[in-house]
């Protein structure tokens, strides 16, 4: 379909792909493909919005503004294979789970939490929630550009967690970031929380700012500025 729209809510189920370039509901939308891909351009509802797919959902952008009592959240799951996006933008909190890479640009959740799993790479350039952001690669690593939270920021990558910005503007939101077998390399850590970082190689870091902060690596550990307000 080139366009779908509805007043009130879009229910699309399908055993097979699912291809549509602009959908538009005033209320949710759901589409789930059963045994195939789901592959969309813009879409833009009123009230929550939940995608699956039994192998990739590659999308261009995805908007859910909330309406009456629904927050507008995104939910966005590849079963058996890779989500591959441009932008998110939730009003609520946005969930995106793939089997195998999960890849975008631009990742907002305006009130609400982001959650973002994958067995292979996650890699976001900008990631923005309102409260906690939680991202786990389970086989894989973690890129983000920048991922600016409300609340706390929980990093776990089995390979390297490499970033530009990690920054909690919570009064006591705290950074935790953990690299199975691999590295942790960044830019800045900003947080009024603590700080604590682990990984199974080196951790390289240009700024470093927190509450307390603790650092364990069995090489090289260099920081460039740290500014800790407690304890290190």
């Amino acid at each position: 379909w080139n366009a779908l729209n509805a007043g009130t809510q879009i229910d699309v189920r399908a055993t097979g792909p699912v291809n549509l370039a602009t959908t538009t509901s005033g209320t949710t939308t759901e589409v789930r493909s059963t045994g195939g891909a789901v592959d969309l351009g813009t879409t833009i509802s009123g009230g929550s919005q939940t995608i699956r797919a039994a192998s990739d959902v590659n999308f261009a952008a995805l908007k859910a503004n909330g309406a009456g009592g629904d927050p507008g959240d995104v939910t966005v799951t590849a079963d058996n294979g890779a989500i591959q996006g441009g932008v998110v933008v939730a009003h609520g909190s946005a969930t995106l789970t793939a089997a195998t890479n999960n890849i975008g640009d631009t990742l907002t959740a305006t009130t609400g939490d982001i959650s973002l799993r994958a067995g292979g790479l996650i890699d976001w350039n900008m990631v923005k929630a309102g409260r906690a952001i939680l991202a786990e690669s389970t086989a894989g690593s973690i890129r983000f550009g920048v991922a600016v939270s409300g609340g706390h920021q929980t990093l776990q990558a089995y390979n390297d967690i490499a970033f530009g910005r990690l920054e909690a503007t919570g009064s006591a939101s705290d950074i935790d970031l953990r690299a199975m077998i691999g590295q942790v390399q960044g830019s800045e850590i900003v947080t009024h929380g603590d700080v604590s970082l682990a990984g199974s190689t080196d951790l390289t870091l240009q700024t470093l700012q927190g509450a307390s902060v603790s650092l364990t690596a069995p090489h090289d550990i260099s920081v460039a500025q740290l500014n800790v307000f407690r304890s290190l």
